[in-house]
């Protein structure tokens, strides 16, 4: 149909050093690209989220990845070292947001990559606000 949104049928991970758009549309990789400070009181982490030739830009704060990391670690057993810790108060220092920014790079690179399954996992794809893949 026309008016349809076209499928994303991305369900296997790659880490984006190794990604390639010619892998087609069933491979996509993530990147935080970068950070802003919203109002000076928070900041939100933009993903870059390819596949194929296609490219999905979305925003999250570090809330929305805590709690990803704690249903990744109801559903699955994912080793959650490399996430960054919460501080006892907002900092939105940019030399502090960015080092946090590349931890929860390595971080969800890391948890994506040990484990294949994750890639299809709905609440990945909820995350990654993804369409669901069809059963």
């Amino acid at each position: 149909m026309e008016n349809d949104p076209p499928t994303v049928p991305c369900n296997l991970y790659f880490d984006p050093k190794e990604w390639s758009h010619r892998y087609g549309d069933a491979i996509y990789t993530i990147e935080i690209v970068h950070v802003d400070i919203v109002d000076n009181v928070y900041a939100t982490y933009e993903l870059e989220i390819k596949w194929g030739n296609h490219k999905q830009t979305i925003k999250k704060r570090y809330s929305d990845f805590y709690a990803f990391k704690q249903l990744m670690a109801q559903q699955h057993n994912i080793d959650h070292q490399a996430f960054p810790p919460k501080t006892w108060r907002t900092c939105i220092a940019m030399n502090f947001l960015q080092t946090r920014k590349m931890n929860l790079g390595i971080w969800l690179d890391q948890a994506l990559s040990k484990n294949r399954e994750l890639s299809q996992a709905a609440y990945v794809r909820d995350f990654l606000e993804l369409p669901p893949l069809d059963e």
